[in-house]
């Protein structure tokens, strides 16, 4: 029996193969110690040394590729959740604190108000007493709040103590000044002014919008009290708090310092406006209301300025214009025509001026301001001028928005001369409505006054469909815009013939008006029927809009102009809209026609379906 023979070439080839797995293996081994320090956490440890390199065998020329490994990549821990408060609120730090604070800072105040008026009903020591007594307690307040800001755990009450103090000193000048009149109410004003000033002044060295706040909502609360109600004297020194608390802006962005310093200004304009319709004022007491209103309306717009510099968008300040616009346009409502006309012009001349100036301004602010200088706009149309002219005016306004916005693809121009536009429609549809339009003596009622403003609607319905196709994107609600637009122009269109018709030719102008009119419409239909041939963009809708104004042209001329004319306007107007639908027709005919005759020679048109 033979023993094989061991071929020593085959030996090397597996010494070398077991020697290169061993140092894959090696490596393997290495790379999990890594991962196991890194799931392990902290403390790391020094990596593992890698054990030392076997020498392999020496190999033939014959050897296996070597294996690459792959990058290591740590594995992110995913943090830790915080745990939860489960403390109660009134265990947590410094809400305690601050709710006593505050508790005290009101019911200290409340205290000053009593002291300096209230004690004269019960017959107490004298003014001048109380008054001295409440100034030296509210100076004590603001120079106990110094002392403590400084101290461990003071902000607290420091900021509590200081805006009892201010809002004490400022609470008892208003009584000095009103109440007692003591100090001219100019000099009260002006040192009013200073006190409010240096509260706010001390809320910004100390960065709290709290102690700000407590301040001016202070004032607000119990100036009624100092001065006996809604009168000029709380509405000048609240107007007067607003101003102060307004240079704030500059630095901070304290939102509800906004809040309490203007709607105290609002609200009391607001109800002494109501006061002032239900009872007969005169208008000489009535001036210092609008004069706050607009020096309220001022600071807000101010104030909104400096805030350009900080945000593009501040809802705070915002709303605090169109509030106090607002006040405004109420409160003018209290004069005579003229007036009331050139304040609402005013607040708009102002709001338009300065959408002109910064044209960079982000399309919420534009449409903030547009939608405010239009509410104006349109009072002072509607409180200053006579019927006829307003809505004249109304409708000029509308088309001179809508062809801004069409010019400038401005969809809040659009909007604004939408709100016009809706606004003139409305108030022509009172003096020329429908039914007016079909019978011979409503129709005499409107009169060559209804003319310009028939007119003017039909330049506004043009204006209008121009706006709707460059400034709204989507196709349905477009197509809904210019149709709306174009019924009021075929409204406008006909009021002009029908109105100057009668005011003309009596009966027989009336009738043949309405043949003109149906004219029109089969005229306006035949231009949009062209237009669809002769222009691919939006072909579909026009010829939808086309088609739609003729069919209403042969529904007018078989449902009212057949029983309503008579002789021959009616002839007329069967004959005139007939060869203009015969003309049409023969137009669409011939134009599919040559299209199929273009399709089947394989030209572009062929191409293009």
């Amino acid at each position: 029996m033979t023993t094989p023979s061991i071929d020593p070439r085959l030996v090397h080839v597996l010494s070398g193969e077991v020697a290169s797995l061993q140092q894959h293996l090696a490596r393997v081994g290495h790379d999990l110690g890594l991962l196991r320090q890194q799931l392990d956490g902290p403390p790391m440890q020094a990596p593992l040394q890698a054990p030392p390199q076997q020498h392999p065998v020496s190999r033939p020329q014959v050897q296996s590729p070597p294996v690459s490994t792959p990058p290591v990549r740590p594995i992110p821990r995913p943090m830790p959740t915080p745990p939860r408060d489960t403390t109660p609120w009134w265990q947590r730090d410094g809400v305690v604190s601050r709710v006593l604070a505050a508790a005290g800072a009101a019911v200290t105040v409340i205290g000053v108000v009593m002291l300096v008026v209230l004690a004269a009903r019960s017959g107490w020591f004298g003014p001048g007493p109380r008054v001295a007594a409440g100034a030296l307690l509210s100076g004590a307040l603001v120079a106990a709040a110094h002392r403590v800001v400084a101290r461990p755990g003071g902000r607290v009450g420091a900021v509590a103590l200081a805006a009892t103090g201010f809002a004490g000193l400022y609470l008892d000048l208003a009584a000095v000044t009103a109440l007692y009149g003591w100090v001219h109410p100019v000099v009260g004003l002006v040192v009013g002014l200073g006190v409010a000033a240096l509260g706010v002044a001390v809320a910004l060295r100390w960065s709290s919008q709290s102690l700000a706040v407590m301040v001016v909502a202070g004032i607000a609360t119990l100036a009624p009290v100092v001065t006996g109600g809604i009168t000029p004297a709380l509405l000048a020194f609240l107007v007067v708090v607003q101003i102060a608390a307004s240079p704030v802006d500059v630095r901070e962005q304290w939102v509800w310092l906004r809040v309490v310093r203007t709607v105290p200004v609002v609200g009391a304009v607001l109800l002494a406006g109501l006061l002032a319709h239900v009872e007969t004022v005169p208008t000489a007491d009535l001036l210092p209301l609008l004069v706050v209103a607009g020096l309220s309306f001022g600071t807000s717009v101010v104030a909104w300025w400096t805030t350009l510099a900080h945000r593009a968008v501040d809802p705070a300040s915002l709303a605090s214009i169109a509030a106090t616009a607002a006040a405004v346009l109420v409160t003018a409502t209290l004069f005579s025509r003229p007036v009331a006309g050139g304040v609402d012009a005013a607040v708009a001349l102002a709001l338009v001026a300065i959408l002109v100036a910064r044209r960079e301004l982000v399309t919420t602010v534009r449409l903030v301001l547009t939608a405010t200088a239009s509410v104006a706009v349109a009072s002072a149309l509607v409180t200053g001028t006579a019927d006829q002219v307003r809505i004249l005016a109304l409708l000029l306004v509308a088309t001179t928005a809508l062809l801004v916005g069409a010019r400038t693809r401005s969809g809040v121009s659009a909007a604004a001369g939408a709100f016009f536009a809706l606004l003139g429609t409305s108030a022509h549809s009172q003096i020329t409505s429908v039914d007016s339009l079909s019978s011979p003596v409503r129709a005499l009622d409107s009169g060559w006054a209804s003319v310009p403003a028939s007119v003017a609607m039909i330049a506004m319905a043009v204006a209008g469909v121009l706006a709707a196709l460059r400034t709204i994107g989507d196709a349905t609600l477009r197509t809904l815009a210019a149709g709306l637009a174009g019924v009021a122009g075929l409204f406008g269109a006909t009021a002009v013939c029908v109105i100057t018709g009668i005011e003309i030719g009596g009966r027989t102008g009336f009738v043949v008006g309405h043949g003109a009119a149906t004219i029109v419409w089969m005229t306006v239909a035949v231009a949009l029927l062209m237009r669809g041939l002769s222009d691919a963009t939006g072909a579909r809708a026009v010829l939808a809009a086309g088609l739609t104004v003729a069919a209403s042209a042969i529904a007018k001329l078989f449902l009212f102009d057949l029983s309503a004319l008579g002789g021959l306007p009616r002839a007329a107007a069967f004959l005139v809209v007939g060869v203009m639908l015969l003309g049409i027709g023969t137009r669409y005919a011939r134009s599919f026609a040559d299209r199929a005759v273009t399709a089947d020679a394989g030209g572009p048109a062929a191409r293009s379906h």
